[in-house]
């Protein structure tokens, strides 16, 4: 059971198909998909993934249970597709475990639970320098035309000179100093 919450770093350790723990998804015919991880500490916990054909909730509303939990398996490096017999090759396998905190329930006992496995939604998804260079070219080049224009339209004396739109970028505070 683990005792901290955040994104914590782990290791896949144990695997199973289980029994749903939750009766809407069983009479619906379906199954957990189980990894117990273990964090640096020793610290261990269970993800179960439903694989049931009932609907997510929330933003996860516009797909179903299985591929909820496909997609989730996917992220961490399954590459057996529905093929469950291979879902021991996870086992060593490092990843990042999301951990929550329950509420406490009536004798004020709080669990941790396992909310996520992989990077989540919040990870970033990185480019590459030169994608990046170009993206910044562009959005530098609509801002200098854009403050050019802007000072036409305003009769700004800035609008009389011969100087390119694309260099005359604006000076913009930075927010971050």
């Amino acid at each position: 059971m683990f005792t901290k919450v955040g994104d914590i770093k782990v290791k896949i350790v144990e695997t199973c198909l289980a029994e749903c723990k939750f009766e809407q998804a069983a009479s619906a015919g379906g199954f957990d998909v189980c990894l117990r991880v273990q964090d640096a500490d020793g610290e261990s916990d269970w993800w179960r993934g439903e694989f049931s054909p009932n609907y997510g909730k929330g933003k996860m509303a516009d797909r179903t249970q299985a591929q909820i939990t496909m997609q989730a398996l996917e992220g961490i490096g399954f590459a057996g597709g529905q093929d469950f017999s291979r879902l021991d090759e996870l086992v060593g396998k490092e990843t990042v475990a999301h951990v929550e905190a329950s509420a406490p329930n009536a004798e004020g006992k709080v669990y941790h639970n396992v909310k996520w496995l992989g990077s989540g939604s919040s990870a970033p998804k990185a480019i590459d320098k030169a994608e990046a260079a170009r993206r910044m070219k562009a959005i530098m080049a609509q801002a200098g035309s854009a403050t050019a224009t802007a000072a036409a339209t305003a009769g700004h004396p800035a609008a009389a000179t011969t100087q390119p739109a694309a260099t005359a970028a604006p000076k913009v505070k930075n927010p971050f100093l």
